[in-house]
């Protein structure tokens, strides 16, 4: 289901949770524990979409439910999440300092073998090359390849508005 409808749906979900995407907010707040885990399941075919969810929940990582995120981990049947949402928590954990997901992190493990997290990357030689030589220690400990994740915190909406 990695098509670009679903990455439309998704960045939707994510502008009306307070990331800045240039597309018109879902009508209704999304169920955020959800949400995590389709955006593991969509994100290496959109790069953007890794970045802004792991900035937003660096800044509000507290109001996802770490233990119904694991539940919904646990019932998961497409194992390929398990190492891009243990990325996208440790790279959280990372940019915070917070211990928040740290149980959802230690029911995750690597990907089975070591290569680009982005679709683009992996479909391209010389973009797999690039991909190794700049990929950061964390991405390499998930065996997924990602350059050091920069957070876009001005493209986050303040907390005001996201209560709102």
């Amino acid at each position: 289901m990695n098509d670009q409808s679903t990455t439309y749906t998704l960045a939707s979900l994510w502008a009306r949770a307070g990331a800045m995407f240039s597309i018109q907010p879902a009508p209704s707040s999304p169920d955020l524990e959800a949400l995590l885990v389709e955006t593991a399941r969509d994100c290496s075919d959109n790069s953007r979409l890794f970045t802004m969810a792991a900035t937003w929940l660096s800044l509000y990582g507290d109001a996802v439910s770490s233990d119904r995120l694991a539940e919904l981990l646990d019932q998961e049947g497409d194992e390929r999440i398990r190492p891009i949402l243990g990325l996208l928590l440790d790279q959280v954990r990372a940019i915070s300092g917070s211990t928040h997901f740290d149980g959802v992190i230690a029911r995750c493990r690597p990907a089975p073998e070591p290569g680009p997290l982005f679709a683009i990357e992996r479909r391209n030689d010389v973009l797999w090359k690039i991909a190794e030589k700049h990929a950061s220690p964390l991405s390499k400990k998930w065996n997924l390849w990602a350059r050091p994740l920069e957070p876009k915190y001005n493209a986050i909406r303040p907390a005001w508005w996201i209560a709102e």
